[in-house]
């Protein structure tokens, strides 16, 4: 298991002695050394630490100029969904990079397949070919950089418009060139150019005819090089819009048993308000107040970022407001906690009893993951289930600030 950062005191249960005659036991070891902070991880750094560490000879491997890179048959994305690649590999490995961090590979034989996450899918990414000879020596074909993702400017789940001209802006790879079609009639609804950047992504706006029906159109795009990308089912209906406006984001806040509060404000035209992830799924449905929402985050969702959306009475969806779930400081200043006794049961169970000490509560972690969260009273154990003593768990003092934990 990966150091947690904020790991406290330590409780390795596989090095402790019993002495079942007395029914108490002294721990050969019992750390409260306290830690230095690291920060909280996030979907895509963890996505990337695991590919780094991985496969850490990447820029060792020569670049052979005879290997030339694949073909790239498939590059498209959906709203609120990943990015998918996939072509002829030509019985090699295809690792998908950010930078010298490989994101994903891939190997199916002739051909590859790669999905992109919904928080790297209109980043910098470049796709490399890696060759195995026969006497196992690697190369590689250089970088074939992948074109930006396009982008739409305040694009929701079902826009509505008003029959008749309708401008759309956004932004895709410089110097490109974005084609919209309706997917259903196969129409041109316009074509234009996107701005130069030295950055690598431009704008563009342009101007579409859409009558009185539902539309879902495609945005393609070509770039300079002649690679091609698709934002696709992008759905428009035509009617008044009547979104409500985004939800604020006042408090993010964890609770004693790990899992995450979420609260805020709406405005009158908002009928619920649900919590998603990156791709859009519905994760809950927050409850409305008239102090405004509450929102309970399951802990697994630990690392990530979600997004609150407030929906009208016909289910018309705001903007996103996005909240990024994160650990609780580490403050070296607050007291680790300390073990008084240790026992061990017959059974195999091991109970961890702590002294009274003044902090707002102890978390027992399993990682990052809160075990379990007591309330600090007049002193506190917790009993370690038989088939989970093969576990190092943490122990950490919490304090708070006000009405919610802010470190540990």
């Amino acid at each position: 298991m990966a150091p947690s950062p904020f790991r406290s005191a330590a409780v390795v249960c596989g090095i402790v002695t019993a002495s079942l005659g007395v029914g108490l036991l002294t721990p050969v070891t019992a750390t409260a050394a306290t830690a230095a902070a690291s920060p909280s991880p996030t979907a895509s750094a963890s996505a990337g630490e695991a590919s780094t560490n991985e496969y850490p000879e990447f820029v060792d491997i020569p670049i052979d100029a005879s290997l030339t890179q694949i073909e790239l048959l498939q590059d498209w994305s959906m709203p609120y969904a990943a990015r998918v690649f996939a072509g002829y590999s030509n019985g090699d490995d295809i690792w998908l990079m950010l930078g010298d961090t490989v994101v994903d590979r891939s190997n199916w034989g002739a051909a590859f397949f790669i999905s992109v996450p919904d928080a790297l899918k209109d980043q910098n990414l470049e796709i490399v070919r890696i060759h195995t000879a026969e006497d196992g020596t690697r190369t590689r074909s250089d970088r074939m950089p992948m074109p930006r993702g396009i982008t739409v400017d305040g694009l929701q789940r079902k826009n509505h418009f008003d029959p008749g001209v309708t401008q759309l802006a956004g932004s895709a790879t410089a110097g490109a060139t974005v084609v919209a079609t309706d997917s259903e009639s196969g129409d041109e609804l316009f074509t234009t150019k996107v701005s130069t950047n030295r950055s690598g992504t431009g704008t563009w706006s342009a101007d579409a005819e859409l009558s009185d029906r539902e539309h879902k159109i495609t945005l393609t795009q070509t770039t300079l090089e002649g690679r091609t990308n698709q934002l696709r089912d992008i759905r428009f209906t035509p009617g008044e819009a009547d979104a409500p406006d985004a939800p604020t984001l006042q408090t993010t806040e964890r609770r004693l048993d790990g899992d995450f509060v979420l609260s805020g404000q709406f405005d009158a035209a908002t009928d619920s308000i649900i919590v998603e992830d990156e791709a859009g799924e519905k994760i809950v449905t927050a409850a409305l107040t008239s102090n405004g929402y509450v929102a309970n985050i399951p802990q697994d969702r630990l690392g990530t970022t979600v997004h609150v959306v407030a929906l009208s009475d016909n289910g018309t969806p705001s903007l996103r407001t996005a909240a990024a779930l994160e650990q609780v400081d580490t403050d070296a200043s607050i007291a680790a906690p300390t073990l008084r006794d240790v026992k061990v049961y017959p059974d195999g169970r091991v109970q961890v009893i702590g002294e009274r000490e003044d902090s707002a509560g102890v978390w027992i972690l399993d990682g990052d993951r809160v075990v379990r969260g007591i309330e600090r009273q007049e002193g506190w154990s917790y009993t370690i289930p038989a088939n989970e003593t093969d576990k190092q768990l943490d122990i950490v003092n919490l304090s708070m600030e006000g009405r919610r934990f802010d470190a540990v």
